[in-house]
This record gives C-alpha cells, sequence and structure tokens, in this order.
C-alpha cells in the first residue's frame, strides 16, 4: 500500500501538480499542455512521460481518453444525468464508488479496493490523498484521479 499526496501548484498559468510521497518525496509531476482541449502530460520523478490525459473535442458529454506508457489506457466520459454525477469508465474494468465531486470516492475492479480519494480540506490549492493498495496500480490510479479532477474543474468553468 502507498498513500499519495496529490497537490495543484500554485500560481501556475496552466493546471500542473506535484504528486509526492507521505515524505514529501516527488513520485509524478504533471502539467498541462497548449491545446484546444485539456490536456496533460505525466512525468515520473526521472522526468520521463509515462503517461497523458486528453479531453476530446465535440462530444456532446466530456470524454477524456488516457494513455499510459504510450499506450491507450482508456476513456472516461461523463453521463448526462439532471440530478447526480456519472461517469462511464472503460479503463481496465474499474468503477468508482462515492461521491466523486464531493472527492470522496473509491475505485473498484469487481470487488477489489484498488484505490481510495479524499480532498484534503483547508487547503490553498487542491490537494487530494490517493490510498493505493497494490503498488502496481498506482499509475493507473494517478490517472484516473486527475482525470476526474480534470472534469471538475471544467465543470466549474462552464458555469
Amino acid at each position: 500500500m502507498i498513500t499519495l499526496i496529490l497537490k495543484q501548484r500554485a500560481f501556475s498559468l496552466l493546471d500542473s501538480y506535484d504528486i509526492c510521497d507521505t515524505n514529501g518525496g516527488l513520485v509524478y509531476s504533471v502539467k498541462s499542455n497548449f491545446s484546444l482541449g485539456r490536456s496533460m502530460t505525466v512525468y515520473d520523478f526521472l522526468d520521463n512521460e509515462v503517461g497523458t490525459i486528453d479531453r476530446r473535442l465535440l462530444t456532446f458529454m466530456p470524454a477524456y481518453d488516457i494513455t499510459m506508457n504510450g499506450h491507450f489506457a482508456g476513456t472516461v466520459r461523463k453521463e448526462f444525468t439532471l440530478l447526480t454525477t456519472k461517469f462511464h469508465i472503460d479503463y481496465l474494468g474499474w468503477r468508482i464508488e462515492g461521491d466523486v465531486f464531493g472527492w470522496d470516492y473509491t475505485i473498484m475492479n469487481n470487488r477489489r479496493v484498488v484505490a481510495s480519494v479524499e480532498k484534503k480540506m483547508m487547503s490553498f490549492t487542491d490537494t487530494y490523498k490517493l490510498t493505493v493498495y497494490d503498488n502496481n496500480d498506482m499509475l493507473a490510479a494517478v490517472l484516473l484521479a486527475l482525470t476526474l479532477d480534470a472534469e471538475k474543474d471544467d465543470t466549474n468553468k462552464r458555469r
């Protein structure tokens, strides 16, 4: 099990994050790219590109493609609903349970808990605690959490 802290950088023109372990060691960094749609690139602590998140353009509901280590890994689409927020997740057979926009949710694979996400309150920038229960799922869980955060930010900007 590993716990990561996803912290949005303050005073950045584009969305960017530092993802650290509980000792403050950098594990991943995230940089947004200038493009027509939202696009983020994830780098490991050696500055190697390990993943991307790209918002599709010209879709009725927001959709994001996730690439991991140079290979397409899946898509997250927001579903049209009136009272709740729901996503169709076509990504590693995973699903989410809980309150995504309250930022207290669990990532599941069948009945196995992959990770849990909690928003840290009283923080200057968006900060999340991500607990991953199998270290082999770490990058994939980070990419999914970042994708859901991107949609939350995009939703807030559309309001």
